[in-house]
């Protein structure tokens, strides 16, 4: 979570007013919780002074940067508004200079028929107007990161591949194996450039190149402008030559949500499963029953006010719209709330939550709901699966929201070790 805090502080679009109110926020923060720490003792048993004071220093890079702090509710609503204020936690980069890896963006066309080939009836005015746009020969252009650990290149140099290859998104063989990872951030922020560290660890733990696709952000491109997004870039890769058997598609929150959905969409129309699917932390029900308020002092993540015009939910499933019966309906559609959804015959699903996190009771619901049996996991080894289950589900006792981005906590490097050990389960079936 560091590299969301310097990406903050490196954001082009903070203003010289958001940059005094950061350092101000970021300040107060880390003296308060280091006080806290040394006063009163950890705020949860487990956690070390570098765990505690991250956290809060990750909460007060949020709560000095939120939307909701320059916006007024009883104003207008405003998309384009709301849209610049979330600039500065959109427009975060991340050096990888002196990491073990490299980066690259690559960009990408929707200009195949497959990719406007519409699997639900949410999809078709999109998916026309990507059908319409290449008719017209300006077909739409989205790109992904590329992510690729040391060793990793070392064993693609070995086989004859160059940079050149080794860093663009075609496949190096036709057997080979990737992994694709689709961010957070409630559909609305964040930006691939935050995962780049983080994947490379996975890069290494798997021994895959990963791929971080962007896509479009709410309120701008509201439901379902992100799924179409991600669903196509799958597709995408399938017809650049990978196979469905060989990826490994993760996300995590928001990123996780659409993992969910791609496995639904896929099955819906009747197209291959990947090899399996990761889901950190899945944003998996949006409805007023999500969160655990009460986890809020261990979480960066708060119980969603969904009374605030502002509040993401909204901005995403239909920005501006009153939070009616209507409204309340659409969240429980399964593209939405996922945790409603058949997961029957969809890829083996490999689920972490954190025990402490505030949406850890919509996932403890979604592992209930695709039969996984819960397992508690603490410290930082990861024990292995003692199972033969399809969908496998850990919880980290005391953990916040996607904590496989806290280095200061070892429970990081047991999720990162899970992920290789269910890459590695996979591939002996």
């Amino acid at each position: 979570m560091t590299d969301l805090i310097r990406g903050v502080f490196k954001s082009k679009s903070k203003t010289p007013e958001q940059d005094a109110i950061l350092r101000k926020n970021i300040s107060e923060a880390a003296a308060e919780s280091a006080l806290s720490y040394f006063r009163d003792g950890p705020r949860y048993p487990s956690w070390s002074l570098g765990m505690q004071v991250t956290l809060d220093l990750v909460c007060a890079t949020f709560g000095a940067m939120r939307h909701t702090n320059t916006l007024n509710t009883n104003e207008e609503f405003s998309v384009a508004k709301i849209g610049n204020a979330m600039r500065i936690i959109r427009d975060i980069e991340v050096d990888l200079t002196d990491c073990p890896g490299e980066n690259k963006t690559e960009y990408w066309k929707v200009d195949h028929p497959s990719l406007y080939e519409s699997p639900h009836p949410f999809f078709d005015e999109l998916m026309s107007q990507d059908k319409e746009r290449v008719e017209q020969n300006n077909p739409r252009q989205l790109y992904s990161e590329v992510v690729v650990h040391n060793e990793v290149i070392e064993a693609a140099k070995n086989k004859g591949h160059s940079m050149d290859q080794i860093m663009s998104l075609a496949p190096l063989d036709e057997n080979e194996y990737i992994v694709v990872h689709f961010h957070g951030g409630a559909y609305c922020y964040e930006s691939t450039a935050v995962y780049r560290r983080s994947m490379l660890d996975f890069s290494q733990e798997t021994g895959c190149r990963v791929f971080l696709p962007d896509y479009r952000f709410a309120p701008e491109n509201p439901f379902p402008a992100s799924l179409v997004d991600c669903y196509q870039f799958y597709l995408h890769l399938i017809n650049m030559g990978y196979k469905s058997s060989n990826i490994l598609i993760m996300g995590d929150s928001a990123g996780g949500n659409a993992v969910l959905n791609i496995l639904m969409l896929l099955k819906r129309a009747n197209k291959n499963q990947p090899k399996g699917a990761v889901a950190f932390s899945p944003w998996c029900d949006l409805t007023e029953n999500s969160g655990i308020k009460e986890n809020e002092k261990y979480d960066w993540v708060q119980k969603t006010n969904m009374h605030n015009i502002l509040a993401t939910i909204r901005l995403y499933a239909d920005p501006g719209k009153p939070y009616d019966a209507d409204l309340k309906k659409k969240l429980q559609h399964p593209l939405i709330s996922p945790l409603y959804g058949d997961f029957t015959d969809c890829a083996p699903i490999y689920i972490q939550g954190g025990g402490s996190e505030v949406l850890i009771n919509g996932i403890d619901a979604l592992a209930k709901h695709i039969g996984a049996t819960e397992v508690q996991i603490s410290g930082g080894e990861h024990p292995g699966f003692q199972t033969d289950e399809r969908n496998i589900y850990e919880k980290y006792p005391g953990m916040p929201h996607v904590f496989f981005h806290f280095d200061d906590a070892p429970e990081h490097l047991a999720a990162i070790k899970g992920v290789g050990n269910f890459f590695r389960k996979l591939n002996q079936k």
